[in-house]
């Protein structure tokens, strides 16, 4: 009931404020009739979208994150955050180790191909966050490696879309190109000429970087 009551509120500007309310005591209602299982992380990452968001209140928004992620350590979305955070604190090693955490949980033995389009798009960011600190730390081959594996994830096309008979064949590319623009692959290639220019001299690496687009 409060769960109903949660999202009856979110949909009406005149109750929004009493959506949370609900929605905790919804949480809390679960946890006492199901302890000890990893229930309301995506409510609790709900709430920290829409304090980032709508009321743009990043503190706010952080904690929920956090709290997504305590309830569930497998919550990529909300560990992705947390990862986000660090890396913007300047804590490097533990941003690092969140990414890779992330790339870890979704893949798990799968194939790129195998993964939702929008597990491969959580793979795709974290290995650009992961290209960007590493060469904001001068770790330029780490750097090109983690830039070249998001570029790859971006190339590579989810069987879903082979899959999903919901969708009319215009509805199914209309999302193709919607999910492909979030992973833009030209900003990569940039950084990548970057990380090379600090290994070669210019004409080395326009080399090395038409090679490395060949390949």
């Amino acid at each position: 009931i409060n769960y109903l009551a949660g999202c009856l509120c979110s949909a009406d500007p005149r109750h929004y404020w009493e959506t949370e309310r609900y929605f905790v005591r919804a949480v809390n209602q679960l946890h006492e009739k199901y302890p000890g299982t990893d229930i309301g992380d995506f409510l609790f990452y709900g709430f920290g979208n829409d304090y980032e968001k709508q009321k743009k209140d990043i503190r706010e928004a952080d904690r929920w994150y956090e709290l997504a992620y305590e309830r569930n350590p497998f919550s990529y979305r909300a560990l992705y955050k947390v990862a986000k955070k660090h890396m913007e604190n300047g804590n490097n090693k533990q941003a690092v180790d969140e990414f890779n955490q992330i790339i870890h949980i979704l893949l798990n033995g799968y194939k790129v191909s195998q993964l939702m389009p929008k597990q491969q798009l959580y793979i795709y960011k974290s290995y650009v966050m992961l290209g960007d600190i590493f060469f904001d730390e001068e770790k330029y081959n780490l750097a090109s490696k983690a830039y070249e594996r998001a570029i790859y994830i971006s190339d590579t096309i989810s069987r879903f879309y082979g899959q999903v008979k919901l969708y009319h064949d215009d509805m199914r590319d209309k999302y193709k190109k919607v999910l492909k623009a979030c992973m833009p692959t030209q900003p990569i290639h940039f950084k990548l000429i970057k990380c090379m220019s600090n290994f070669h001299d210019i004409g080395q690496t326009g080399r090395d970087y038409a090679e490395l687009r060949k390949s």
